[in-house]
């Protein structure tokens, strides 16, 4: 949630700046595209670490025959987090080996990685979103596997762990898994391949870094926003689906409602519930 968050800031931030028709003539985003950047690749790699970490966690309960490790525990938030965090960052940071131009600026889109078309940028870039793509969607059959193996005694099975789960969080969980590896597994094998046809030549340090292009911002009108700012706007309404509309979530609006003194709202929706009964069977 917090990548995708993230990226719709940026997504925000960059069509507000560069969707105009003189976008040319508009800040050349100076530092501003120097972090966006790196913050772009790393959450094409941070979502699928994150729903890889998820779905592991999910098969890890149903696996349990005991309470398992405490879910709040130092150990426990550290091991989520290097498998959520570790490998975009370091991503981030040798990316910089890649990188021919400092960045671009695309119409529409604002701040663009410009890499070199070799076989590096293969193995310190795209072949990581397809491992992690590849290792959430092993897990999610595994968890769906283990799931119809005890389908009867799932709800004890979440309670006795002390998972703080119970099915219908468990079923949210696992859906929005399922549906963002379907949504980033086929563009990660997309974009993989599609770069691999692209390869040009052997890597060299010196070429890829020359001094006389590095800082040369390359504009360009592509007439049409790239495909991954729509993708990180879909998976965002997926996650408000599955997790915004709960009772969980319900509760939270009430009571912000409550804090702001507008409880009024929701003593009117609940008095017109009240007084039509039929609507509490939808």
């Amino acid at each position: 949630i917090l990548w995708l968050l993230v990226m719709n800031i940026i997504s925000i931030v960059n069509a507000a700046i560069w969707s105009g028709s003189d976008f040319m003539n508009a800040w050349d985003g100076k530092i501003w595209c120097d972090i966006s950047i790196k913050l772009d690749m790393g959450a094409s790699i941070g979502i699928p670490c994150a729903i890889t970490d998820i779905v592991y966690n999910l098969h890890t309960i149903l696996r349990a025959t005991s309470v398992i490790e405490n879910w709040n525990s130092p150990r426990k938030m550290i091991k989520d987090l290097l498998v959520c965090l570790l490998s975009p960052i370091v991503i981030m940071a040798v990316s910089y080996v890649l990188q021919v131009f400092r960045y671009s600026i695309f119409r529409y889109n604002g701040c663009q990685n410009a890499f070199s078309n070799t076989w590096l940028t293969l193995v310190l870039y795209q072949i990581w979103m397809l491992l992690w793509a590849g290792f959430a969607a092993f897990y999610s059959l595994l968890v769906l596997f283990v799931f119809y193996q005890k389908r009867k005694d799932v709800k004890d099975i979440l309670y006795c762990t002390n998972s703080g789960l119970n099915l219908t969080r468990f079923a949210r969980l696992l859906i929005l898994c399922f549906v963002i590896i379907l949504i980033m597994l086929p563009l990660s094998i997309y974009g993989l391949v599609q770069n691999a046809q692209q390869l040009q030549g052997h890597y060299d340090f010196k070429s890829t870094h020359s001094s006389a292009l590095w800082n040369v911002i390359i504009k360009a009108d592509l007439g049409k926003p790239l495909y991954t700012v729509w993708i990180y706007v879909l998976a965002s309404y997926l996650v408000f689906l599955v997790f915004g509309l709960g009772s969980d979530a319900l509760s939270i609006y009430v009571k912000v409602l409550r804090t702001m003194k507008l409880g009024f709202i929701v003593d009117y929706i609940g008095s017109y519930y009240q007084k039509n009964p039929k609507l509490d069977n939808y």
